[in-house]
């Protein structure tokens, strides 16, 4: 097992080594103008840090209005602060965030674009337990650092079924994540299929 997972260490260095080099040339065959646009990656990074950013402080003032709410009586500001950071800490629903129901792959591809947003310090990603005792796992923006956060490595298996179940246990119905369109792999539509 150790070395399947050093081999895919590799392969996935080389790979990015790839990427990159594709990615000079074009830029160079494409001129300065190409090297402005966003690639389909970084766009989705960009939707998917936006999304959390929004979600996140939707979720950070309906709490707050919930705590206020069941409060006796008015909140001294130190009280107030000390709320407000416990309810930064706690983040979102990782699941109805990242989850796209409509779409396993758009799922998975979620996924890993956040991947990358946990790398670079802007996102952070965790497993709670609710008041029911069952784990949970939350993400929440967080605030980039100078230096780049210690790296780690996680694994995700997530198969079609596990999807399914998990979007059924979490009562999914809408992604936070828009769901994207416009795939050039996407099936012709009905209109457009020619009848034979």
């Amino acid at each position: 097992e150790r070395k399947q997972m050093e081999d895919m260490e590799v392969k996935q260095e080389e790979d990015e080594e790839e990427e990159e080099d594709e990615a000079a040339q074009a830029k160079e065959k494409n001129g300065p103008a190409a090297a402005d646009k966003l690639s389909a990656v970084e766009q989705s990074m960009k939707v998917i840090s936006k999304t959390l950013s929004k979600r996140c402080k939707e979720e950070e003032i309906s709490k707050m209005k919930a705590v206020e709410e069941s409060a006796s009586g008015p909140m001294d500001k130190e009280t107030k602060e000390k709320y407000i950071k416990n309810i930064k800490k706690e983040g979102i629903c990782a699941v109805k965030y990242m989850f796209n129901p409509k779409s396993f792959t758009q799922t998975v591809e979620n996924i890993f674009h956040f991947s990358f947003l946990v790398k670079k310090g802007a996102a952070g990603i965790k497993v709670v337990k609710d008041d029911n005792g069952h784990c949970r796992p939350m993400v929440r923006a967080t605030a980039r650092a100078d230096k780049q956060p210690e790296a780690r490595q996680t694994i995700v298996a997530l198969s079609m079924k596990d999807w399914r179940n998990m979007v059924h246990a979490y009562n999914v119905e809408n992604c936070d994540i828009p769901h994207r369109t416009g795939s050039r792999h996407a099936p012709p539509s009905s209109s457009k299929r020619r009848s034979t």
